[in-house]
């Protein structure tokens, strides 16, 4: 199947060199659900089969593929971490050939649709005795969507949208979770999202729009008010900017459709879908086994050189700042969303930074231990205007001698041994300035829904790296430097 190219969430970063060490991600470990203040939410997507599907969105690009490729390119970002975080299914459907008759197939169709619907990747197993949900099923999902054939290998027309009888097979199918998992009654949130490129029909797929009892936007009302499902639609094609797909996502509580009338268009609505799911029902907290991530940082005087290197780089032009804006800028690491969040709510961050090998041992240094929503801290520790001390760092992108000791940041505690700059970090103490910028600490988080945003010094121990950031960029020694 094609699959469309996307750019690089982090060019900014590989461009300037920077490694990232993750000493564990979110695709390298199953979140066991035992380990999760929270039980994790389902999510089932609701995928319009009908042969309408297979008229093109983008050059020879189908809606069916398209809504393939964006989903599996969901479930991929970020390490995998939507399939970590929530239960995901995929039920597909079309309409019933037979409505008076159980378990009646579409002639010609080879995917399983029978009675108009398809349950591809559940919740969970369903014969095993204990009913076990399916962990961090993203591959699972990925393979069987890429297994699916396009529908009726690609002809015009023999697949309706009985989108009523699908809504309503989510709903029983919701139910019976339930039901083979009773001590989630209560506890477990569920969420729909609807992908449709058609106007709904009757259970047989002859009449558009009718009859008034298979309007799928009285299903969607009754999965908010029976159950608490929110159902959201994102609507292709025909089903664009019409107000009975937009009725749809009203009755199930979340609003307008949202419209994927081009590929770039489609893609942004299945993540914004996933992002309003993940921000309506409540996130499990994982911390036993959430992911760490070190930023290891070149601090070489050669990252304030330009132009190969021969030369000294005024601020804003250099290496060195895309690394502080990529790390602390607009649309940092930190602000990449992940869910309804950022990733520094679900992944705990440290930065190190390192220089030349002399003196022993060398100039490396831990700068900010491992933390929840540590960009505050990320920022004072790459500012030179808050962490440096005189005589030196007040502008490293100038010719000065090697900047001196960097000041500690507020409420750290003393400097501590081993480390390239502890005898200079103490003596910075004794003559210590006020920093212009520097943020209060970010108190530590335990809550799902904790916004990451500056907080007042907490009352425990700091929250400030326990070694301090005491070795900011060098000036540039020489263009080979």
């Amino acid at each position: 199947m094609h699959r469309p190219s996307r750019p690089s969430a982090l060019p900014a970063l590989l461009a300037a060199g920077l490694v990232l060490g993750l000493s564990a991600s979110a695709s390298a470990a199953c979140v066991d659900e035992a380990t999760c203040t929270v039980k994790k939410p389902l999510l089932l997507f609701v995928l319009d089969y009908s042969t309408s599907m297979n008229s093109p969105i983008s050059g020879p690009l189908t809606r069916w593929q398209a809504a393939v490729d964006g989903l599996v390119d969901l479930l991929a970002e970020n390490d995998g971490l939507l399939a970590d975080q929530l239960q995901i299914g995929v039920l597909r459907f079309g309409h019933d050939p037979a409505p008076a008759i159980a378990g009646t197939a579409i002639a010609g169709d080879a995917s399983g649709l029978v009675d108009g619907q398809r349950l591809d990747i559940g919740f969970y197993d369903a014969l095993a005795p204990d009913h076990a949900y399916l962990q961090c099923n993203g591959d699972a999902l990925t393979t069987a969507l890429f297994a699916v054939p396009t529908p009726l290998d690609g002809q015009p027309d023999g697949i309706e949208s009985w989108t009523g009888g699908a809504l309503a097979q989510a709903k029983t199918y919701l139910q019976q979770t339930l039901a083979d998992h009773p001590l989630d009654l209560g506890t477990r949130d569920a969420a729909i999202v609807l992908v449709t490129d058609g106007p709904w029909t009757d259970p047989s797929g002859a009449t558009e729009l009718a009859p008034p009892d298979a309007d799928p936007a009285l299903v969607a009302a009754d999965l908010l008010n029976d159950m608490s499902v929110r159902t959201y639609v994102v609507a292709l094609g025909e089903a664009a900017n019409q107000p009975w797909a937009d009725a749809i996502g009203v009755a199930g509580g979340t609003g307008s459709a949202r419209l994927g009338l081009s590929l770039q268009g489609l893609n942004t609505s299945l993540a914004a879908s996933a992002r309003a799911v993940a921000r309506d029902v409540r996130l499990p907290r994982c911390s036993p086994t959430m992911a760490r991530a070190t930023v290891l940082l070149d601090a070489s005087s050669s990252l304030l050189n330009i132009n190969g290197g021969t030369q000294a780089g005024p601020m804003g032009t250099t290496s060195w700042d895309q690394i502080r804006d990529a790390l602390t800028g607009t649309a940092s690491l930190f602000d990449r969303p992940v869910l309804a969040s950022t990733r520094e709510h679900f992944s705990l961050f440290g930065l190190s930074v390192f220089g030349h090998d002399t003196p022993a041992p060398g100039e490396q240094q831990r700068l900010v231990d491992y933390g929840l929503c540590h960009e505050a801290q990320f920022a004072w520790a790459l500012d030179p205007e808050t962490s440096c001390e005189l005589p030196g760092c007040i502008d490293p992108w100038q010719a000065r001698p090697s900047p001196g000791p960097s000041k500690i940041p507020p409420t750290s505690p003393p400097c501590r041994s081993p480390g390239p700059s502890s005898a200079t970090c103490r003596a910075a103490t004794s003559t210590p300035t006020t920093p212009r910028r520097a943020p209060a600490p970010a108190a530590t988080s335990t809550s799902a829904s904790s916004s990451c945003k500056p907080t007042s010094p907490p009352t425990g121990p700091p929250a400030w790296p326990t070694a301090p950031p005491c070795r900011a960029p060098r000036r540039p020694r020489s263009s080979t430097s």
